[in-house]
């Protein structure tokens, strides 16, 4: 499914529903934007317990080369943008473990 040349507003009900967005004029690179849901993980901190980390729900970017995903925080520029387009989200899922400062 594909639709295209929507305002943020409704491409953003889209990315809710599980699909990529991306702005018309990112074609010719490897950046969308999805919405990364939120997960529990375990890690470990300075005493070497195992805690629970809460990761909120997030919109994620995928970067021009594709190589790296970051958050996404929409310009001006993108939120008043007329050219979004919707294509299907194939599923990423957050994974791992990690140490934490404290």
């Amino acid at each position: 499914m594909d639709l295209k040349n929507c305002s943020f507003s409704l491409a953003l009900e889209y990315v809710k529903d599980g699909f990529e967005i991306r702005r018309e004029n990112w074609l010719k690179d490897e950046r969308y934007v999805f919405l990364q849901k939120g997960a529990t993980l375990e890690a470990l901190n300075k005493l070497n317990e195992t805690v629970p980390v809460i990761i909120s729900d997030n919109l994620v970017i995928r970067s021009e080369d594709g190589n790296t995903f970051e958050p996404y925080i929409p310009s001006t520029g993108d939120l008043l943008a007329e050219d979004w387009i919707m294509t299907q989200l194939p599923t990423i899922a957050l994974e791992g473990s990690f140490s934490l400062p404290f």
